[in-house]
């Protein structure tokens, strides 16, 4: 053990004869060795250690040596006391700043520094946190080469000691708690240029909608002809529809949550003519940059429904994780959707002709080539999805209502018309009959 010492404290001696090292920088490089003591603990202990063990058996011809080493140690106030020679002028702190961090983690800077972060954050609530540092490269370079030069693997990335100070700091002045996974804020920090930069985190509320007009998109829908400029076409608007789904929830969320923005994210889109009822349509709401994260939800709820005059109508709000916006476009795909379609047909429609159609339009898959209407937006290709069934229930000779449940993607209007032979077999086929008017109205939404 007592070799051990010895080669421990000839390393540090080694150490600091060639580099100025702040208490923190030289414990940093043993943090492996002696846990439950901070990096400025050990390095205080170790040049203690030293200094003790060079005055035990201290020569007149070591003085150089003891000034170098208490110089290099940053223990100026040990000199007078020691009654070394070193002119006071030489003793200046910008020339023995530290090698590694330019003294910058000491203790005091890392509490002004946070300090100042908690400044900043005084605006936003958040209840966890997570502490990032960016870390200029020639600090790294600096310790990576100390660390080669005097074969040192018991110490810890400058990094996490940044990171784990600062947040100590901000654990004691705040209530907040450390969140690796999905803090409310996230810190970026650069101690090196004292500078910051906060994350805020979005918050992320699930729910269903339900829409009780038509001609109502569920996005913004800018005008196809002057791509939002304004022309005759959408009197000067810039967009084909004054409102939107997402903008009748978003708009009035972030207002309430002080955000600068929301995305919307839904169970796959039905057609900007087609009613939301039953359920309603499963969504989550991306808030971005919010300052207050805790609302009541149905506080939210009440706000949207009444900000949207009936047009549209949410429930069951909560709040959601990120990872639930994949699960939704996941299931989406593979969700049924049952529809109800009033189709007004060209000729008029027998009873026995209905029943052959429920027939065969049972338990059956569907090809459907992109429908003519959205080949602007969409690629051209074969969909195979399944069709589970289709009742029809005669209101007169040419006016039908269909009851139709299939797979989510599948285009219910196209199952209807054919689309010119895009989509086989289709209603219109096997009727042999044009559908001239349809209405749709979304009636349920089974998530698996």
């Amino acid at each position: 053990m007592k070799n051990e010492k010895e080669n421990l404290l000839e390393i540090v001696k080694n150490i600091l004869l060639k580099y100025c090292l702040c208490d923190n920088c030289l414990g940093r490089q043993f943090s492996k060795l002696i846990p439950g003591l901070t990096n400025e603990e050990r390095g205080r202990i170790l040049k203690i250690s030293l200094l003790m063990n060079i005055l035990y058996s201290y020569k007149e011809n070591e003085k150089e040596i003891l000034k170098k080493i208490i110089l290099n140690s940053q223990l100026f106030d040990i000199i007078e006391k020691l009654n070394l020679s070193i002119e006071k002028e030489k003793i200046n702190e910008d020339i023995f700043k530290c090698y590694l961090c330019e003294n910058k983690i000491k203790k005091e800077n890392i509490k002004n520094f946070s300090q100042k972060i908690l400044n900043e954050l005084k605006s936003i609530e958040f209840k966890t946190f997570l502490i990032g540092a960016s870390i200029p490269v020639e600090i790294h370079e600096r310790e990576d080469m100390i660390r080669s030069e005097f074969s040192l693997i018991t110490g810890e990335d400058i990094k996490s000691e940044i990171n784990r100070e600062i947040g100590k700091n901000l654990l004691n002045l705040t209530n907040a708690k450390v969140d690796f996974y999905n803090p409310d804020v996230t810190i970026i920090t650069n101690i090196f240029n004292d500078n910051f930069f906060i994350q805020i985190n979005p918050v992320f509320i699930k729910g269903f909608y339900k829409k009780f007009v038509r001609n109502l998109p569920q996005s913004p829908w800018i005008c196809n002809y002057c791509r939002g400029t304004g022309c005759e076409k959408c009197n000067w608007q810039g967009r084909k529809y004054p409102s939107s789904i997402s903008e009748l929830i978003g708009e009035i969320s972030a207002k309430i949550f002080e955000a600068i923005d929301y995305k919307f994210h839904a169970a796959g889109r039905e057609d900007v003519d087609a009613l939301v009822l039953g359920s309603g349509r499963p969504f989550v709401l991306e808030i971005i940059k919010p300052l207050k994260r805790t609302i009541d939800m149905k506080f939210l709820e009440k706000s949207i429904n009444e900000y949207a005059k009936g047009m549209i109508e949410v429930n069951n709000l909560c709040y959601t994780t990120r990872k639930e916006i994949n699960e939704l476009k996941i299931k989406s795909q593979k969700a049924s959707k049952t529809y109800l379609a009033k189709v007004i047909f060209e000729e008029e429609v027998n009873e026995e002709d209905l029943k052959n159609l429920e027939l065969k339009m049972n338990n059956i898959t569907i090809e459907q080539r992109t429908p003519t209407r959205v080949l602007n937006r969409r690629k051209d290709r074969i969909r195979r999805k399944f069709l589970y069934y289709i009742k029809a229930k005669k209101i007169n000779s040419k006016i039908i209502e269909f009851e139709i449940k299939a797979q989510g993607g599948l285009y219910i209007k196209e199952l209807i018309t054919g689309d010119n032979g895009r989509t086989i077999p289709s209603v219109s086929e096997i009727l042999k009959n044009k559908a001239i008017s349809i209405e749709l109205a979304v009636i349920d939404i089974e998530i698996i």
